[in-house]
């Protein structure tokens, strides 16, 4: 509670929770969602301008092959028309020749066999290309990490040992993926018994990998986590941390026991400086979370629009092809008369070598600048050809041919459909591009220059934490606020142990010295505001540097020592009053010894000064009457005397110095 009295961290811009939510699950068709769905994302993220991708999805399994739909929904018909088209077409050639004399009968069985043989390289050329429906969506992502060249994949780290994880790819993670330049002072990082890497397509793709694991307090709260874990002499970064690495220019790493030093790190914006994260004494790092729930906290985007953006793109492509062959797109074509279909079938080939494993990075790199500028061009041609000039011209046409009065019947119907279809064409194919543009419009905007975490946050994701500002806090921002926490340099520390036990015994020997001498009241009164003082005091210094000081040892012993040393001078009192009350009861009135009980500083020797009335009574002819009484019943009569005339004296609130033989003496 005492983090929500600080100030919440400032946000760094730079970074974006890229949600799997409910919305990307339902247009992704299908649970578990096939990888091939990230890496079509991965892509476009590329494509718009991100600059780096951090997922909080753990590859360790192998996935089912796929379906790729672009293959079965595009290619696949456009092959089975172009082969069975042409056989169709030879066969038709064949019969039409003989049937016009122009080939003799007796001749035509050769060439019955050379359709024979075209149907065959049909089959063998549509058998291949069925064959391509069927994907290896690992592959695949594993492509598409590498086309990206700046993805984070996340490793898990184990308690024990595990013999059934590959060597090999143990091996690789240890020396290809581990961090380098690392010095450590003292006893190092904490000891990883075993590393569960992802899957080898994505693993040596990766620019980088990190652990994902966040330890819990007892009470369920995430409060704290491991920066770097050791094993086999490797040492490997938390995931945000790896992230905030590369984002901070890879800086070397001193590690000692209390902190971990990034030196010389590249903060965008600001020249290169020491960045000192502390520790706690079990070397972990408290987590400065965001004062808000996860929904609320940094920037969002929903995965949803990725996958919707492909969507509008492959639709408008499909729209378009639809409409080929009715001659619609004879103007849709660029400057140097390309038309648009084969603009969008180069930015295709574009993507699939892209890729591919073959293509070097060097030309990848300028290969992916290409298809960028290429699929920005498509659209701009798209703008153009979908105007409303282009569709009056187009309307214009066909009104000139339909004029025709000579024109056939079956034409006319034909011309006449187009003259219908090409508004809706028209209208359909202009509203996908608008929404298309804009769409790209603002996915450029959220994502260009952005580090993107990546995660599963729908309903049913178990991926959930708890933070002291969100019961249902999506661990995937855990990443984030590390490397916001770098970044910003908003740190939190905590004591050494020795600190708030030094701060309990200077706290308690004050307070016993404050209230040795104190009546209880007083004592109570002065222990409660010094215990609350003090605790106000460790809360401040916590708000104000983010050092948290041990609270509860301090206040407990404080409490302790006022509460044991107002209870022994309570007793203590109360056994003063309990010997005064006894003492005087049979001298003094009630009203004095309240005094004195209240008052006991006024018993000091030497007395007090001050005016009085003194008086001394005797029994007339009491030794006359002594003389006649046995002893008893001279006991009798001075027991009941001096009874009555010492209630007479307590009445009137005197006080009864003494009692010689019958006399009385006392005074006010």
């Amino acid at each position: 509670r005492l983090l929500g009295l600080r100030a919440s961290p400032p946000e760094y811009p730079g970074l974006l929770h890229v949600d799997f939510d409910d919305r990307s699950i339902e247009l992704s068709g299908a649970w578990p969602v096939g990888r091939h769905i990230f890496a079509d994302g991965l892509v476009l993220m590329r494509e718009l301008g991100a600059e780096g991708a951090v997922f909080d999805i753990e590859y360790m399994n192998e996935s089912p092959r796929g379906v790729n739909s672009a293959v079965l929904e595009r290619d696949i018909p456009a092959r089975f028309d172009a082969e069975l088209g042409y056989l169709s077409r030879s066969i038709v050639d064949l019969f039409s020749a003989v049937s016009a004399g122009m080939i003799p009968l007796e001749e035509a069985e050769a060439y019955v066999a050379d359709l024979a043989g075209l149907a065959e390289a049909a089959k063998t050329t549509l058998l291949e290309e069925v064959g391509s429906i069927v994907r290896d969506n690992d592959e695949y992502l594993g492509a598409a990490v590498r086309l990206f060249g700046n993805a984070f994949m996340g490793v898990h780290y184990e308690l024990y040992p595990d013999p059934t994880i590959p060597s090999e790819l143990k091996r690789y993670l240890m020396d290809r993926l581990s961090l380098g330049n690392v010095t450590v002072t003292g006893s190092g990082p904490k000891q990883a018994a075993e590393i569960r890497p992802s899957i080898m397509p994505i693993l040596r793709n990766a620019r980088s990998v990190g652990f994902t694991n966040v330890p819990i307090d007892r009470d369920g709260v995430q409060r704290r986590l491991d920066l770097i874990v050791s094993h086999e002499n490797a040492f490997i970064a938390q995931l945000g941390f790896s992230a905030a690495l590369r984002l901070l220019g890879e800086p070397a790493i001193e590690i000692s026991d209390r902190a971990i030093r990034l030196v010389a790190a590249k903060v965008p914006g600001k020249d290169p400086r020491d960045i000192r994260i502390p520790l706690t004494e079990n070397r972990q790092v408290l987590l400065n979370w965001p004062h808000k729930e996860y929904n609320d906290s940094y920037r969002h985007l929903s995965f949803s629009r990725l996958i919707l953006h492909d969507k509008l793109f492959s639709d408008l492509e499909t729209n378009l092809v639809s409409r080929e062959d009715w001659g619609y797109l004879s103007l849709a074509t660029d400057d140097s008369g390309t038309p648009v279909t084969d603009l969008l079938a180069y930015a295709r080939s574009l993507r699939e070598e892209l890729l591919a494993d073959e293509t070097d990075d060097e030309r990848r790199e300028g290969l992916f600048e290409e298809y960028r500028a290429v699929r920005e061009h498509i659209l701009g041609v798209l703008e153009r050809f979908l105007s409303a000039e282009t569709e009056r011209t187009m309307l214009d046409e066909v009104g000139l041919v339909l004029a025709e009065p000579a024109l056939s019947p079956q034409l006319r119907e034909t011309y006449r459909i187009i003259s219908e279809d090409l508004p809706v064409f028209f209208d359909r194919t202009r509203t996908l591009h608008a929404d298309l543009v804009t769409l790209r419009r603002e996915l450029s905007a959220d994502l260009s220059g952005s580090y993107c975490f990546l995660g599963h946050t729908g309903t049913g994701t178990t991926d959930i934490g708890v933070t002291q500002f969100d019961q249902e806090f999506r661990n995937v921002g855990t990443h984030t606020a590390i490397v916001n926490m770098i970044v910003s340099g908003e740190f939190l520390d905590d004591s050494p142990g020795w600190i708030p036990v030094l701060i309990a015994a200077a706290s308690s020997f004050l307070l016993a010295f404050i209230i040795r001498s104190m009546k209880p009241l007083h004592s109570i009164i002065t222990g409660v505001l010094f215990t609350l003082g003090l605790t106000a005091a460790i809360s401040a210094v916590f708000v104000v540097t983010g050092t948290y000081v041990g609270v509860l040892t301090p206040s407990l012993c404080v409490l302790l020592v006022f509460i044991t040393m107002t209870a022994d001078g309570f007793l203590t009192v109360e056994s003063e009053k309990g010997f005064y009350r006894k003492a005087f009861s049979h001298y003094l009135s009630t009203e004095v010894i309240n005094t004195l009980v209240a008052h006991p500083e006024r018993l000091t020797l030497g007395g007090e000064k001050k005016f009085m009335t003194a008086m001394f009574t005797d029994i007339r002819g009491f030794s006359t009457i002594s003389e006649q009484l046995d002893p008893e019943s001279l006991v009798r009569l001075l027991n009941l005397y001096l009874t009555e005339m010492s209630d007479i004296v307590l009445d009137l609130k005197g006080t009864i110095d003494k009692y010689e033989g019958d006399a009385i003496i006392a005074f006010w």
